[in-house]
């Protein structure tokens, strides 16, 4: 891809979420079954190594994709895609090129976005610390139409500015997949009738003291199959800490009760507001 395509790419990026952050828009879930095409930027603030891990977030979203049922583009024929004229409108957001990219390499959604990374910071322990972010759109190439939207950041530690950043970009990498398989974007809800989560039922979870991202995968798969919670999604995963916000029919304090039932290892710590604080052991 050229720089004068991603340019563009990055530009329409910017004035979507900005459209996308006043909650106007409503996402569907991404229907399983259907071919997907993958393509994922990622730019790095890391002025000392800019093109370090460069594919590693598409590659991770196709796995696990791919692990979840979906089909997806292969290599060679995704490159071919990139290649194409249509490609180049489609990447912009264009219905039509997404129409006529769909049918040109029969792929069913279309799903763009891009990962930034910035420049790991030595904190006190003489460690690194790295944030990395992810955002997508998908869209139905049978008719232009967006369907799903999401934007998830990750942080991590690591004993080498390299480490941290990978597994930085791997965590975020590996919520965004989960969140796509679920449809729980954070711009939809997670079927063709849902709204995002609102105030009403609305509660987040902070649990504190996580050793793994598999743990914290643990938490979020109790908590949708705690009593009378309808929707649940991680929002964050930062070195040790997940933030979930659910949508429950009871309060928090009556939630935290029935999670601490659950058998899950963690301790609740307080609740402030609709906010739910726990720390795993």
């Amino acid at each position: 891809m050229n720089t004068r395509m991603q340019r563009a790419f990055l530009c329409f990026l910017t004035g979507f979420f900005l459209f996308a952050a006043t909650g106007m828009l409503h996402a569907a879930a991404i229907p399983s079954g259907k071919t997907i095409a993958v393509v994922i930027f990622e730019t790095t603030r890391d002025l000392y190594n800019p093109g370090k891990g460069i594919g590693a977030a598409e590659s991770i979203v196709k796995r696990e994709l791919l692990a979840g049922g979906y089909p997806v583009v292969n290599e060679a024929q995704l490159e071919k895609i990139k290649r194409s004229k249509a490609a180049a409108l489609a990447l912009q957001g264009n219905a039509e090129a997404i129409m006529r990219l769909g049918k040109s390499y029969n792929v069913k959604i279309l799903l763009r976005g891009q990962a930034s990374m910035h420049e790991p910071r030595l904190n006190e322990f003489q460690l690194y610390t790295a944030t990395a972010n992810i955002s997508v759109q998908a869209y139905s190439t049978a008719n232009g139409k967006y369907i799903f939207s999401d934007t998830v950041m990750a942080k991590e530690v690591g004993y080498t500015a390299d480490e941290a950043r990978e597994k930085a970009l791997a965590a975020a990498a590996q919520i965004m997949a989960q969140n796509i398989i679920r449809g729980e974007g954070s711009a939809g809800g997670v079927g063709p009738d849902s709204g995002p989560v609102g105030p009403a039922g609305a509660i987040t979870l902070v649990v504190t003291g996580i050793s793994s991202f598999s743990q914290a995968n643990e938490i979020l798969a109790a908590v949708q199959h705690t009593s009378r919670v309808s929707e649940a999604r991680m929002m964050a995963y930062e070195g040790g800490t997940a933030t979930i916000e659910l949508k429950s029919q009871d309060s928090p304090k009556t939630f935290a009760g029935l999670l601490s039932r659950t058998g899950l290892q963690i301790r609740i710590q307080g609740i402030s507001a609709n906010t739910v604080s726990a720390e795993a052991y």
